[in-house]
């Protein structure tokens, strides 16, 4: 009697893993016929970062296989260096290179070459892995007004960053735009 209670479990559980696996195939079936509709370029992202309304600084940095934009972005107290690798795909574009540029990449005074940033790897959306570096400030040495400047001023860089990313996507892109419900 518990030989047939099990069969019907079993066979269960081999339907949903069946179905589970036919699903997987299908979706990268999908993927791979269509491909990305929307690949971000190195030029395409220097454009829209420009319009940014923060000052931006490029930088070249002779990086491994993966292009990069590489630069300096400013807006009242906030010095945020940035990072954008530019993978083929999404299918390739990982974070795990992300982080692992010094200060001089960004232009930064000698002093600051063996300085210790502070990185926020942001992520990877679409083919773009983005990190952000920050130099460290003593905030011991600033007045409350000056540490709440400074802070407000990182806020509007990293969003203007944001902005310009998320702006090379269309609007009723569900994974770029948190309120468009379906895909466009």
């Amino acid at each position: 009697m518990s030989v047939v209670r099990r069969k019907p479990l079993a066979c269960l559980a081999a339907v949903v893993a069946c179905l589970f696996v036919v699903g997987s195939v299908a979706a990268a079936e999908k993927v791979a016929i269509e491909g990305d509709p929307h690949v971000v370029s190195e030029q395409s992202l220097k454009d829209e970062l420009m319009k940014t309304g923060v000052a931006i600084q490029f930088h070249t940095v002779e990086s491994g296989e993966v292009p990069s934009v590489v630069g300096v972005a400013r807006d009242g107290g906030a010095v945020v260096g940035f990072e954008f690798q530019l993978y083929p795909s999404s299918d390739e574009a990982t974070a795990w290179d992300l982080g692992e540029l010094p200060a001089a990449a960004f232009g930064w005074p000698p002093k600051y070459k063996d300085f210790l940033l502070k990185v926020e790897v942001r992520g990877v959306l679409g083919n773009v892995a983005f990190a952000e570096y920050e130099r460290g400030v003593l905030e011991s040495q600033s007045t409350v007004k000056e540490v709440n400047e400074r802070q407000r001023s990182k806020q509007r860089v990293a969003r203007a960053l944001d902005d310009a990313l998320f702006g090379l996507f269309p609007s009723s892109d569900p994974y770029v735009h948190a309120l468009a419900t379906v895909p466009g």
